[in-house]
């Protein structure tokens, strides 16, 4: 197949005359091109592009070369055909010479490569000129003649040398016309005497003469021999039933001896291909070319006539061009490849191939060299394509690897795994070897091995293999070795040989040769087995090699190893195909596989059980017949095969995997691709039960139609693998740029489709069961539903047997089917839900089944349904249902997206009872999830609110009258209660680790605080549970005593810590210790980790608090010397605090500061406790002092402190002795706290007593004072108060 690629080459005719150009004609081997002009014509080479000669000759109409490219015919304006006689100039060594200077050295010494490199310079001759009476409509060569068709009607037969006689001359008012061959008793005389024949081509394996009559009737005139008697001529016209109106409107015709077929060009701008029918001789429609009405729909109106057709070298594709402009490239059966009506290709007026006059292929259809239909165009352009190895070379790669092949390089695609050597858009690009293309340009075959890692090519002469990943190519060291080998069929690899079948000109022999890729290219390590005839298809499988020769049979070999390097054939059997082939050049493959018509269950080893050949794209099967095979004494390399049976018909290219046990149905199957019918799947049904076996068809024929042409089949992806062009156009250059990117598809669907079409469930559960471990095989299933879904709900009229059904049963047999059901209502058309909800029952019925099964994920897609098929304010209650469960599940990105969700509903809708209705695109409250939401979402708008603890009032339903900022309000309280109600749960279950993700990931740092402190205390229950929890929870360590004997009695006043301190300044809390004059410089400076615990000697216990700030580093190291092992046994300083990960730390930090901004002081104690750090009970000391809510709740606090620390306390002594010494200095703490807060108390109190003193009337003194408290006293005891 052919693609476009890079940009068209524009070039121009060097001639001062007219230089109009009419036509470009080509010589049978593609190399020399002819291009015609008004006023003269000149000859071309095609590679390099170059003019060679120029001879002037004016009225010129059209030109015809004769098959051997000695003459030429050129027809006037005034009814003359003039012959010239081409030859090559010897009066001139060269034309042109072509030398490369790089390595000139290295090659004078072989005289062919400056033979080969050097341009012949060719004369042009006029030989004789003869007048055609009527004038000159067109011509064609037939066999050795010149057919001339004339405006009166005559076909006039010319020899090459001019001569004519007048009793060969056929005229068409003389000929029967028929519909068939049987019919041949009702021929009758055309009715229409003036009609003539404006255009014909000779058809050699058809066996006669394709006509376009002038009256837009097309025919195929049949010889009874073949010198053309015209008294032994007959006419078959073409029938179109069902297409009366094109029956006469043909135009042009272009013939495919190959496929057997003809195209005509319509005025309608379509193209009929017919075929003559084997056995009436009638011509029957085979398709109809018309471009896609889905993908064109107003271009395909506007084509204008069909003007030109040209079929590839390969005969593979057909290139059309239309009058009014635009061209496409259409496979045999039908199978658009590229069209310049599409609209990737918007090309100005100026560019060079919109209107085309005539078109010609190139050598082996890497380039199409096109002439504008301008007036006075003088340029012509040349337009580059990668072909596709599998158009001429079936094994020229694996299945799913692409090969493509241009002039000057190899493209390979390669799979996943072998996909990290490949460069830009997913291609390996290896160029030629020049010094190989120099002399055997162009490249005519190309093979890739199993592995995808070695490629062999072949040219005009000779071959060269490259191993792909060092990019190296081994070429043949003897050039006259490579110059007298010639491949004349296609190439396969097994294992690490390469075998070809090919013709040796030394000995005019026919051969099929093995080279080993280890070795040198060289015939002294290959192994050559000479055949009678030429080889034309060569295929491999396992050590069974079968060639196709031109004698019209199939010859098997016998693969063997000799050496390490050297491999040799053994005949084993020919079989005949005379019966079956018209003629050799129809076979386009012929393939050996493992194929069988009644599949194995389970299969086995992929052993040759059939061959396959596709003659004219009629694919034939040749099974292996296993009872012969099977009789005693018959040598086990002795094959017998069945006569050939048909199986498909219009094959264009065939796929056959090697066979397995993993997905076993795809791997025996059989995939064809049959043009614009689509992929056809030749399936096996493995017997599921054996007493039905008898019973069932053992294969089944499945089509489907692929999005793109496919050129490979994945099996173990179920994937298929193409191609496509990208079209860029870029400012300044008229013509665009095509590039061609590997795409793959999905197609396994369309498998199961068909199956469960055909009532096969339990085949295509067998099917899907093989390939559920495919990553994408959930989006197999959504593909399946939806493409039923939309064929039955877009229906205009019920269907009698609707597939919706089964298909729903049978998604329903696999685990994520409410997934399936969910993402294909998403994507699909609303109109389309009440079909499918009808079916598979109500979205609200599937919502609940996913919350009972825990499928939170689908569960929110099913509210994206409900949300249009449900009033919003069930939408709503429905998913604050679902949040409240993601929260509770931690599925922070889910809880983000369903807050968006309830935050896009509008207020003033929630009173409306009718469903709500698809939403448009911008629409502001359509809503889609993402994952890319921010970690920290402030989800409750930044109002400013009280910090009272009143709860908040219940929601009500607003009136419809509301203001919508009081709407807003009472949305953004529904949501706040959904959190609060959360965190109430979390701190609740001591699930503070949770608390703080729930902060993190769904609301900023101040709105949690925010949240915290609008609710009622959270107060602790059971404080040693909780702190043990916050353990477990964060995975930090208990602390441990690091020595046994730690005394049991409690600590008395001696062991009063001297950093116990309340300070009343809540900023100097994150001051140095050292400044309070209650620490040692020593400790001071040994204080990394804020949390000193250091016991003082019983006797230097002190009966008040002290406020010295004289203590020294003396003093503290012989106090702690002074310490005896008799008073304690332990002594706990900084190194031996336990310490968690520094990431649990930080967690437990940042929940102390929340917990602490949000006023939930017994949580933040708890923390405080789990950290051991003396600055963070100083921190909270601080708080409860500088709170400014009402004495009772901070008594209330300090009482429940006081109680947990009593629980805290009991469960120290009896199971955590580690937490000891800093319960003991809590304890302290909490004494201070209730002194100091006493007094502030009282202090307050004697405010307000004198406050309202002042404000009554002064009574009389008494003659003695009350004694006033020393005010020395009170700061003493308030500076004490403070813990560093």
């Amino acid at each position: 197949m052919y693609f476009l690629l890079g940009w068209p080459r524009v070039f121009r005719l060097d001639t001062e005359l007219s230089p109009a150009i009419i036509s470009v004609t080509s010589f049978k081997d593609k190399r020399f091109f002819a291009i015609l002009t008004k006023d003269g014509i000149s000859i071309w080479l095609s590679k390099p592009t170059l003019q060679l000669v120029y001879h002037q000759r004016s009225e010129n109409v059209c030109a015809e070369w004769k098959d051997d490219s000695s003459r030429m015919a050129i027809s006037t304006s005034r009814g003359y055909i003039i012959f010239f006689q081409l030859e090559r100039d010897l009066s001139v060594s060269h034309l042109f010479h072509c030398a490369d200077q790089r390595s000139s050295k290295k090659k004078e010494s072989s005289e062919l490569f400056f033979v080969n490199h050097r341009i012949p310079a060719i004369r042009m001759k006029q030989d004789c000129a003869i007048r055609i009476s009527g004038g000159v409509q067109c011509m064609s060569q037939v066999r050795d003649d010149l057919f001339v068709s004339c405006g009166d009607g005559i076909i006039r037969k010319l020899s090459w040398d001019g001569s004519t006689s007048e009793k060969n001359n056929i005229a068409i008012s003389s000929l029967p016309f028929c519909l068939d061959l049987d019919d041949q008793p009702r021929a009758t005389l055309y009715r229409n005497k003036s009609v003539f024949v404006r255009q014909m081509q000779f058809c050699p394996l058809m066996g006669g003469l394709a006509l376009v009559l002038s009256d837009g009737r097309a025919a195929f005139l049949i010889p009874q021999s073949i010198k053309f008697e015209p008294t032994q001529c007959r006419c078959v016209l073409a029938q179109a039933p069902g297409h009366e109106s094109l029956q006469r409107s043909h135009l042009c015709l272009a013939a495919n001896h190959r496929y057997r077929l003809i195209a005509y060009g319509c005025s309608s701008g379509e193209a009929i291909l017919y075929y003559l029918d084997e056995v009436t001789g009638a011509m029957q429609v085979s398709h109809i070319l018309v471009l896609p009405p889905e993908k064109f729909p107003e271009t395909s109106k506007h084509t204008g006539p069909l003007s030109l057709l040209k079929w590839s070298p390969d005969e593979s594709v057909l290139v059309v061009a239309w009058e009014s402009g635009g061209f496409a490239l259409w496979t045999a059966f039908g199978a658009l490849l590229v069209c310049s009506l599409s609209g990737d290709f918007s090309m100005p007026n100026d560019a060079c191939f919109l209107h085309l006059r005539s078109l010609e292929w190139a050598a082996e259809g890497y380039e199409l060299w096109a002439v504008p239909a301008d007036g006075g165009s003088e340029h012509f352009c040349i337009l580059d394509f990668a072909r596709s190895m599998t158009a001429v070379n079936y094994y020229g790669s694996p299945n799913d690897v692409v090969l493509l092949l241009t002039g000057d390089r190899l493209l390979v695609s390669l799979n996943e795994s072998q996909n990290a050597c490949s460069s830009s858009r997913g291609w390996l690009q290896v160029l030629l070897p020049p010094a190989y293309l120099s002399s055997n340009w162009p490249i005519r075959y190309a093979s890739l091995d199993e592995s995808g890692q070695c490629v062999a090519i072949a040219g005009r002469a000779g071959f060269a293999h490259c191993w792909l990943p060092s990019r190296r190519w081994k070429l043949f060291g003897n050039e006259g070795q490579e110059q007298n080998m010639a491949v004349t069929g296609s190439m396969a690899w097994w294992a690490e040989f390469v075998c070809l079948g090919c013709f040796d000109e030394q000995t005019q022999c026919n051969e099929i040769r093995l080279y080993s890729r280890h070795c040198k290219v060289d015939n002294l390590f290959a192994h050559s087995t000479r055949v009678p005839t030429l080889v034309s298809c060569v295929s491999v499988l396992r050590d069974l090699l079968v060639a196709y020769c031109s004698d019209n049979a199939l010859r098997l070999f016998a693969l063997r190893t000799v050496q390490a390097d050297r491999a040799e054939l053994l005949r084993l059997q020919e079989i005949a195909l005379n019966y079956c082939v018209p003629h050799p050049y129809c076979v386009l493959a012929v393939l050996v596989t493992s194929l069988r018509a009644e599949p194995a269950s389970p299969p086995g080893q992929s052993e040759p059980e059939s061959i396959l050949i596709n003659c004219s794209g009629r694919l034939l099967f040749l099974a292996r017949d296993r009872l012969v095979n099977a009789v005693p004494g018959r040598t086990p390399r002795s094959f017998t095969f069945s006569a050939a049976t048909p199986i498909a018909s219009c094959v264009e290219q065939v796929w056959c995997p090697r066979g397995g046990p993993q997905r076993a149905y795809l791997n025996n199957a059989l995939w064809l691709d049959c043009g614009a019918a689509g992929i056809k799947v030749w399936l096996p049904l493995f017997g599921l039960d054996k007493s039905l076996s008898g019973f069932m068809a053992k294969r089944i024929m499945l089509q489907f139609k692929p999005e793109f042409y496919p050129l490979g089949i994945a099996v173990d992806d179920a994937e298929l693998v193409g191609v496509q062009v990208e079209v860029s156009q870029y400012e300044g250059v008229p013509e665009p740029y095509c590039a061609i990117q590997r795409v793959k598809c999905v197609c396994l669907q369309h498998i199961l489709r068909q199956l469960l079409r055909r009532n096969l469930g339990p085949h295509a559960f067998q099917v899907a069961q093989s390939c559920s471990d495919l990553p994408h095989f959930s989006h197999v299933l959504e593909l399946l539903l939806h493409e039923v879904l939309e064929e039955e709900a877009t229906s205009s009229e019920p269907l009698p047997d609707p597939l919706l059904p089964r298909v729903l049963a049978f998604v329903r047999e696999f685990p994520h089917w409410r997934k399936t059901i969910a993402h294909c209502a998403r994507k699909s058309e609303f109109a389309w839900w009440p079909h499918l909800f009808g079916v598979v029952g109500g979205a609200r019925e599937l919502f609940d089944e996913c919350l009972r099964e825990n499928d939170l994920e689908t569960a929110a897609a099913y509210l994206l349904v409900l949300q249009n098929l449900e009033p919003p304010l069930l939408s709503r209650q429905l998913a604050a249902r679902l949040l409240e469960t993601s929260l509770e599940q931690y599925r922070w990105s889910l809880a983000r997206e369903l807050f968006r969700f309830l935050r896009a509903i509008d207020p003033e809708e929630l009173h409306v009872d009718s469903p709500r209705g698809p939403t448009s695109p911008k629409d502001s409250s359509s809503f889609s999830f993402s994952r890319k939401a921010s970690m920290a979402l402030d989800l409750v708008p930044q109002r400013t609110r009280t910090h009272s603890r009143d709860k908040a009032p219940p929601l009500r339903r607003h009136s419809s009258g509301g203001s919508r900022e009081s709407l807003g309000e009472r949305a953004d309280e529904f949501l706040d209660a959904i959190l609060r109600k959360q965190v109430r749960a979390m701190l609740s279950g001591a699930r503070l680790k949770e608390l703080g993700a729930f902060g993190a990931n769904l609301l900023s740092r101040e709105r949690l605080v925010a949240m915290l402190r609008r609710e009622e205390a959270y107060s602790v229950e059971h404080f040693p549970s909780a702190l043990l929890r916050l353990h477990d929870e964060f995975g930090w360590p208990k602390p441990a005593l690091v020595a046994s004997g730690l005394p049991n009695r409690p600590l008395t006043s001696g062991y009063l810590l001297r950093t116990l301190s309340i300070h009343d300044d809540a900023a100097s809390t994150n001051g140095d210790a050292c400044d309070s004059g209650l620490l040692t410089p020593a400790l001071a400076a040994a204080r990394p980790l804020d949390a000193l615990v250091l016991p003082l000697h019983p006797k230097e216990e002190c009966s008040s608090h002290t406020t010295e700030e004289s203590s020294t580093a003396n003093e503290s190291a012989e106090t702690a010397s002074n310490y005896s092992a008799a008073d304690s046994d332990v002594i706990l300083l900084p190194d031996l605090v336990p310490k968690g990960d520094s990431r649990a730390e930080q967690q437990l930090r940042y929940l102390f500061d929340v917990l602490l901004e949000g006023e939930c002081f017994e949580w933040a104690f708890l923390v405080a406790c789990a950290l051991q750090e003396h600055h963070l009970i100083s921190d909270l000391s601080a708080a409860l002092l500088h709170h400014t809510s009402a004495r009772k709740h901070i008594q209330q606090v300090c009482t429940h402190l006081d109680k947990g620390l009593a629980q805290l306390e009991e469960w120290v002594n009896a199971e955590c002795l580690g937490y000891r010494m800093f319960i003991q200095h809590v304890r302290q703490w909490i004494e201070h706290l209730r002194r100091q807060l006493a007094q502030r108390h009282q202090a307050e109190a004697e405010d307000l007593s004198e406050h309202e003193d002042s404000a009554l009337p002064t009574p009389p003194r008494d003659d003695q004072d009350e004694p006033q408290p020393d005010k020395a006293d009170v700061q003493a005891s308030t500076s004490n108060c403070r813990l560093s």
